[in-house]
């Protein structure tokens, strides 16, 4: 009786090992872009990044890693909006049949003010851009994962109606500036922190993986 109880509990690990390691794998190509996934996909999908915490995706220099990365991985999340300019290549070298993501596609463009006819790639720093980031994402997770539509789509909804409700509660406290230049993205304000991208602030994307909801930092 003991040797049939313990061997079902070793079968029980190992399918569990099993189901961790056929996990599908979601790669961003930067921090904040794998965190807006993260709270969408929850546990059912594994979200790694490329250019790590600190790092600036603008001027990253892609390593062989990387390439091993993208081959492994089953979707990549990119910002697009010429953000990321070494991607093209990586994607081309490591051979990979994953899906592409642009997950800023849809959103509210930003007009840069410093090139004539070009835009700004930092479209989630309109705040509504990032529920339009996290709604790509879902898709893309229900197309890798269709038997959890139903727990992605729950994990928008929650995420899209706090966003709107701190969107609504800090219209009137906190606009982001950047390069001295105003933009229309309530809740987020510049930082001096190091723990995050040197290159951008996003604050309302910033996650909580232990409760799987934003935290938000105003």
């Amino acid at each position: 009786m003991k040797n049939i109880i313990l061997t079902s509990l070793f079968s029980l690990v190992l399918l569990s090992m099993i189901q961790a390691e056929e996990k599908p794998v979601m790669l961003a190509t930067a921090s904040m872009i794998a965190d807006i996934a993260q709270n969408v996909v929850g546990e059912h999908i594994e979200i790694k990044c490329i250019v790590p915490i600190g790092g600036d995706p603008h001027l990253y220099e892609p390593k062989p890693s990387d390439a091993r990365l993208i081959g492994q991985a089953d979707a990549v999340l990119m910002n697009g909006l010429t953000f990321e300019g070494w991607l093209d290549d990586l994607i081309e070298n490591a051979g990979t049949k994953a899906q592409v993501i642009t997950v800023s596609e849809g959103s509210e463009i930003i007009k840069s003010e410093d090139f004539k006819n070009a835009t700004d790639p930092h479209a989630w720093m309109n705040a509504l851009n990032g529920i339009v980031y996290a709604e790509n994402i879902k898709k893309a997770a229900i197309r890798l994962l269709p038997e959890q539509a139903e727990a992605f789509e729950i994990n928008f909804k929650t995420t899209s109606k706090l966003w709107r409700h701190w969107i609504k509660k800090s219209k009137k406290k906190s606009i982001l500036f950047r390069k001295d230049k105003e933009y229309y993205s309530p809740l987020m304000t510049p930082s001096n922190t190091s723990e995050r991208s040197t290159d951008l602030n996003w604050s309302l994307f910033k996650v909580s993986p232990l409760r799987q909801n934003l935290q938000p930092r105003i």
